[in-house]
Parts: structure tokens; sequence; C-alpha cells
């Protein structure tokens, strides 16, 4: 169900699970991508019809997390971003190049939890 449907693009192994593990356990199923090339493939992969829910972005990932963003205006692609960043520079470029919201690292599970169902609703 593309409604539910959560893609992850963090790079941290242990952030990246321990929010897959939160997002499963509200019903949400999740996909997991660990680099920019992961993301982007998966986003493609899930266009259309199937599009994501939401993609929850780490803006540090290899540096390229802006170019994510970058990929997606260009495909039109209007899935809800979540930046993820551990500075508030970050985060406002993010914010400018198409992210809907941001959660400045390290964030609380009831913040990030709140700021997927705010933007999925």
């Amino acid at each position: 169900m593309a409604g539910r449907t959560v893609l992850i693009a963090e790079d941290d192994e242990h952030l990246r699970l321990l929010m897959r593990d939160l997002l499963q356990m509200e019903g949400y199923t999740v996909v997991e991508a660990q680099d920019a090339l992961e993301t982007v493939q998966a986003l493609d992969a899930h266009g259309g019809e199937a599009r994501f829910a939401v993609v929850l972005l780490d803006i540090a990932q290899s540096h390229d997390g802006l170019h994510v963003l970058g990929h997606m205006a260009g495909q039109r692609d209007r899935t809800p971003v979540i930046a993820l960043s551990v500075s508030e520079e970050g985060l406002e470029s993010a914010l400018e190049a198409g992210a809907r919201a941001g959660l400045l690292k390290p964030f609380e599970i009831h913040e990030l939890l709140s700021c997927v169902h705010r933007v999925v609703a």
C-alpha cells in the first residue's frame, strides 16, 4: 500500500535500523537505502502509482542528499521529503531544495513519528 510505505535513506546503519523498527511498529512498510545511489534507484523503481508516502533523507548522506532532492525535482517527483541533518545549514539547504520538513539530529522518537504522521496525513 503506497500510502503507508516509507523510504529511509540514511547511511548510519544503527539510526536507519532504529527508524525502520519504529516505523514498522507504527504500521508502515519500510524500504531502506544506505547511500544516494540506492536512494535514487529505490525512487525510480517505486515511481508512478507505487510512490512512497514520504522519504526520510539524510542530507549529509555521503554528501549527496541534496543531489537526491535535485534528482527528484528533475523527475517531477513530488514525494514529500523529511530532511535529516546534524546542521541547521543542512536543513535550510534541504528545505530550499524542496524538502517538506526537517529534523535536526539528534532528534527524539516522538519528533520523528509526529513529523512523519503530519507529512503523510
